[in-house]
């Protein structure tokens, strides 16, 4: 069995012999690689000990990372207070930061591959707690854009991804298990973040605050520095040496930086670019409007802790429910999005903070079929052959949309008078985004259809079945 371009082959063995080895032509074609077998495994370092020191920096990279971004409503409560901006002016730091957070995961992936992720999120610590430090300085909103918004935003753009990268490198057996530990620290970053962002605001002040995270961040260098290079031991004719030295050669030789262009991924990336256009509207403004309807500043800040707390349930209910084998993964995340986008009525018509709580419960255990299967329906859209680089142009696509979400919510609270309003764009564009994403289910593609076909069975065991790519590919 060849691939179209002819870059590499695999040989499969019959039913009475043992799977031996895949063979791989690298770069050169007269070299041949055997990758070790599956009982070669058993003597590198993948799922041992060092590996699961690698889950726990993972989790504690993301729980800075994600959890700084996540309750980015308790500064802009105090940033509005502060520089008596207006709601749109102040919403752009958040918004800046987390548009350059998505922006610059696919570079951060090529800077990677190119330096190693130890390096880049060793750099990219440091950068977060640089823009996080000069933050606490600066006297002018616009100021606080670039060291805020764009440093702190690429900083940890390129400490987030290699993180779950570097899981997938160190586990074979249990990386699902893993990676799903290492992802939770985000919803715990946000659990814990926002009520000690606010205690600390209320106490010390926000500037004090942007130093503390500041002092923060630093975790995420240390964590870099526990992310050493993984390489295999040598049984056999071969030594496996970096994982990412096939990812690499996949990436560049065989697609180069062009993303997919097949139907299902178009309307995908056009839905999803439309959904997330709201994404961070009830990170960024739930606290103020918890605020004006007469809630303390820790009531609204603990408002983000059971948005994050329901994200987190909702990933686990979810995943478990897309790996039943009759669930179509693409109808169940349509019905969420339309769940999703209606939820922002409870908001607009809440009465109390009672009703406030309600909402982000709703809200985030949703949130957890939205972003925890995103990558799921990202593959099935795109395909294996070209998840890496579909994956990567994704989250570029959609941080445009993020961009300028938050502030034009802020913008039409402005403007009507009423701050409830704003929640109308946290939901209309998920709902128009959900019926985008529909067409899938009506319009046939010739390349998924294709791939499908490509899944190889080896019947070493009646339940088992292996992707050639497995090696090929960063999800």
């Amino acid at each position: 069995m060849k691939a179209d371009d002819d870059s590499y082959e695999v040989k499969l063995l019959s039913t009475e012999l043992e799977l031996d080895t895949f063979t791989y032509n690298g770069i050169d074609s007269n070299t041949k690689t055997e990758f070790p077998s599956v009982e070669d495994a058993i003597n590198t370092e993948k799922d041992g000990c060092w590996a699961w020191i690698v889950c726990a920096a993972a989790f504690c990279d993301l729980f800075v990372v994600l959890g700084m971004h996540y309750s980015v409503g308790v500064l802009y409560a105090a940033l509005l207070d502060h520089f008596r901006e207006s709601k749109a002016k102040t919403a752009w730091v958040g918004s800046i930061a987390q548009f350059c957070l998505f922006f610059f995961c696919y570079p951060g992936s090529l800077l990677s591959k190119r330096f190693g992720c130890r390096r880049v999120v060793i750099v990219g610590g440091l950068i977060t707690s640089l823009g996080l430090f000069l933050s606490s300085f600066v006297n002018s909103l616009y100021f606080i854009y670039l060291t805020h918004g764009v440093l702190v935003g690429f900083g940890t753009s390129i400490s987030y991804l290699p993180a779950l990268v570097m899981v997938a490198y160190y586990f074979d057996k249990k990386r699902s298990f893993a990676t799903g530990i290492a992802t939770c620290g985000s919803n715990l970053g946000a659990l814990g973040l926002a009520p000690l962002q606010q205690v600390i605001v209320d106490s010390l002040g926000w500037r004090n605050c942007y130093r503390f995270l500041s002092g923060l961040a630093l975790i995420i260098t240390i964590c870099g520095i526990l992310f050493k290079p993984l390489e295999e031991k040598k049984t056999g004719q071969y030594k496996l040496g970096k994982p990412s030295e096939g990812i690499e050669i996949k990436s560049s030789k065989q697609k180069g930086l062009s993303f997919p262009r097949n139907k299902w991924f178009i309307i995908w990336a056009a839905a999803s670019t439309v959904a997330t256009f709201g994404y961070f509207i009830p990170h960024v403004h739930l606290v103020r409007y918890a605020e004006e309807m007469g809630s303390s500043h820790r009531d609204g800040s603990l408002l983000l802790s059971y948005l994050a707390a329901g994200s987190g349930v909702g990933k686990i209910i979810f995943g478990k429910i897309s790996d039943i084998p009759r669930v179509n993964t693409l109808t169940l995340y349509n019905f969420c999005m339309v769940l999703s986008g209606l939820s922002p009525l409870i908001a607009i018509f809440a009465a109390g903070y009672k009703m406030l709580v309600v909402y982000v419960v709703v809200l985030g255990f949703l949130d957890g079929c939205i972003i925890g299967l995103m990558s799921i329906v990202t593959f099935e859209c795109a395909g294996r052959d070209a998840m890496s680089e579909a994956w990567g142009g994704v989250l570029m696509i959609q941080s445009c949309s993020m961009l300028v979400g938050a502030p034009a919510a802020g913008w039409l609270g402005e403007i009507t008078g009423n701050y409830r309003n704003s929640f109308v764009m946290a939901g209309a564009p998920t709902v128009i985004g959900a019926f985008i994403l529909s067409l899938v289910h009506c319009i046939k593609d010739p390349v998924i259809e294709s791939q499908q076909k490509k899944s190889l069975v080896i019947p070493r065991d009646e339940k088992e079945m292996i992707f050639v790519y497995d090696w090929l590919t960063v999800v």
